[in-house]
């Protein structure tokens, strides 16, 4: 749930949002785009329309990538996971595969210069994901499993 607000943050905030990235991370880190040292925001925007427009519009065509895979794996992960309510072990398969998958974009926001309400989202998603990892192979969900197996 929190990658899809993240996500939803990201689609919604659209290019203005990633206009904030871009002047925030060439604030504090002019390096990372290989500007020199002192170099910053204003000094982009102020001078190259152009090449500020295409920094942003890159940035905002990575924020919203990410977003719509966060959003295909969170919608992958909600299927599955009412298709354990019956306690098999095949949907719960499938939960914890699609789990790890579902951290790796979460894994590449946290380790890049995203905003930082992403940012903390993709902390709580990956959590989450770690949590749902652990909670899928419980003896309780085994015991869960076999009642409802039994109950039949």
């Amino acid at each position: 749930m929190a990658g899809l607000i993240g996500a939803v943050i990201v689609l919604v905030g659209g290019k203005s949002l990633a206009e904030t990235n871009v002047e925030d991370v060439i604030n504090e880190h002019p390096d990372v785009l290989g500007l020199p040292a002192g170099m910053n925001a204003g000094n982009i925007e102020g001078g190259g329309g152009m090449f500020w427009d295409e920094l942003v519009s890159d940035r905002a065509d990575t924020l919203a990538a990410r977003a719509m895979i966060v959003v295909f794996f969170a919608v992958l992960l909600l299927v599955f996971t009412l298709l354990a309510r019956k306690g098999a072990v095949w949907a719960r398969v499938l939960i914890t595969l699609t789990s790890l998958v579902a951290l790796f974009p979460h894994v590449l926001i946290v380790g890049d210069y995203e905003p930082a309400s992403v940012t903390a989202l993709s902390y709580v998603a990956l959590l989450c994901g770690l949590a749902a990892l652990v909670c899928c192979w419980l003896p309780g969900t085994h015991r869960y499993g076999r009642a409802l197996k039994n109950a039949r």
